[in-house]
């Protein structure tokens, strides 16, 4: 049987999108965000004596940037700030708020897709040591040849002297992590469901977000949570040439939220040439963030 069509994770991220994401992340649902926040503030020191002083901090797809705060409060002479994102509006709020929050610090965002290759300004090249922050299991949204990808591209950006820090979001009971994406007050729903609304806005295309509903399902052969939506009635499309079709209960696939294990978080780093050379748990060991070297 065929997989189901479906749509790129970066068509979330408009400014709506972003914004939507953002209160996810303070749903009583969804603990990622909060139990990270977590292990940030519990382990700080470690973390910063693990990176090193004078370390720039790089942070693709950087968003509102909450937990990158606890980051560089913690770091001995935190040498800059990249911030980037594919949504301006972000970038400049998160930038803005960092300049007032830390004085002095260099800031230097950086309008991109990390789903491409970053190329940093010149005068980006601050501190000795560059560290590349991935929070949020952000990681877990690309199947595995784009999470192989991406950490490759970190990896360069980091240099043979960096590291990569990077949030990973554990598997845990199926209830759990199911309920996580079907918050009751539906705003995960709203943020996959805006990803059919910019189709119509941004490209032109004759879709309906009314014409879906939202489900998400962990998958075990995929190690993930699955995300859809699903036509309610029968949909055609026409897209330049050719005619789009969904019969209703067809779905389209909207976003993977793969869930790790340790070994699983070994390979994946096996396979981009790096090591797992720290890594910090909560009590609970529903997350971990991992910072991983080049071999």
């Amino acid at each position: 049987m065929n997989d189901p069509p479906f749509l790129p994770a970066k068509l979330h991220y408009d400014e709506r999108g972003s914004e939507l994401f953002e209160e996810i992340c303070e749903q009583p649902e969804y603990g990622l965000t909060r139990t990270e926040a977590g292990i940030m503030r519990d382990n700080a020191a470690a973390i910063a004596d693990a990176i090193g002083p004078d370390a720039a901090v790089i942070e693709p797809g950087s968003g509102a940037s909450i937990k990158t705060e606890l980051l560089i409060d913690a770091l001995d002479r935190c040498a800059g700030y990249i911030p980037s994102d594919i949504s301006d509006t972000m970038l400049a709020h998160a930038s803005e708020r960092f300049a007032d929050r830390f004085p002095g610090l260099p800031i230097r965002p950086l309008h991109a897709d990390f789903m491409q290759p970053i190329r940093l300004p010149d005068d980006s090249q601050l501190g000795t040591r560059r560290v590349v922050y991935f929070p949020g299991s952000t990681i877990g949204n690309f199947g595995p040849a784009a999470q192989r990808q991406v950490m490759k591209s970190f990896k360069t950006l980091a240099g043979d002297s960096g590291c990569l820090l990077v949030g990973f979001d554990l598997v845990k009971p199926v209830t759990l992590m199911e309920r996580a994406y079907n918050d009751a007050a539906g705003v995960t729903a709203a943020f996959n469901l805006n990803m059919i609304d910019r189709l119509q806005r941004d490209f032109g295309l004759d879709f309906q977000s009314e014409d879906f509903e939202f489900d998400a399902r962990w998958n075990p052969e995929r190690q993930a949570v699955v995300s859809h939506v699903r036509a309610v009635t029968d949909i055609a499309v026409e897209i330049g040439n050719h005619t789009f079709t969904l019969r209703k209960g067809g779905t389209i696939r909207t976003e993977e939220s793969h869930k790790y294990t340790g070994d699983r978080i070994a390979a994946l780093a096996e396979s981009c040439g790096l090591v797992v050379s720290e890594q910090w748990h909560d009590g609970d060991e529903g997350f971990a963030v991992v910072m991983l070297s080049p071999e």
